[in-house]
């Protein structure tokens, strides 16, 4: 299978100073979604102007169910500034990890902490889906070859 890149950079102007960056902890990890990811050098010069300590994994990107990006680096850091303009992969990444996340939308400009109590019912329903697996006597399994799904 042939793999093509598409870049997909946000080519619009961001306000950096919408951050409440007296809320966020003295370590914080950045992550994001890929349409930000190019913000994130800059973004971490002005944390650690505000004397943060920051952490960013090699490839900071969160795609479709591939949360690696956070699980990596959760160790090092009390909380993450997640870059995103929605909240599917915050959720997602919020299922993962044990840390707070702050995010910052540079679309609308908003910044929050996110609600970890939101994870509750989807880890619920997955350990449902797992006694489910468990007691099944048939099971199916699907195969992909596309790559981080």
């Amino acid at each position: 299978m042939k793999t093509i890149f598409v870049s997909s950079k946000c080519k619009f102007p961001i306000f950096l100073n919408s951050i409440d960056f007296l809320s966020l902890p003295s370590k914080i990890g950045l992550i994001s979604t890929v349409q930000f990811s190019h913000l994130l050098p800059n973004l971490k010069k002005e944390l650690e102007k505000k004397g943060k300590k920051v952490v960013i994994y090699n490839n900071p990107n969160i795609l479709g169910c591939n949360a690696l990006a956070a699980e990596k680096i959760q160790e090092k850091v009390d909380a993450f500034l997640f870059l995103s303009s929605g909240e599917f992969h915050v959720l997602h990444t919020a299922t993962k990890i044990n840390k707070p996340i702050f995010q910052f939308n540079p679309i609308t400009r908003e910044f929050s902490k996110f609600d970890m109590s939101k994870t509750k019912a989807i880890k619920e329903r997955q350990e449902q889906l797992k006694k489910k697996f468990v007691l099944a006597k048939n099971i199916g399994i699907l195969i992909t070859t596309k790559p981080k799904q």
